[in-house]
């Protein structure tokens, strides 16, 4: 009985630990894609600024 319960209580952290491991490799992508997103919109920006400028 005691052993079964070793069992579960294994089975149950190394779930969480994947879960866990997944929900930050997802975060960490959603972070990385609003970075891309803002350099982005910041250099479109500043290339109408420029743009702007020049004329």
């Amino acid at each position: 009985m005691v052993m079964e319960m070793v069992v579960m209580v294994v089975l149950v952290v190394i779930v969480v630990g994947m879960v866990m491991k997944v929900m930050v490799v997802l975060v960490i992508v959603e972070v990385m894609v609003v970075v891309m997103e803002l350099v982005v919109m910041g250099m479109v920006e500043l290339n109408v600024v420029v743009v702007g400028i020049r004329w």
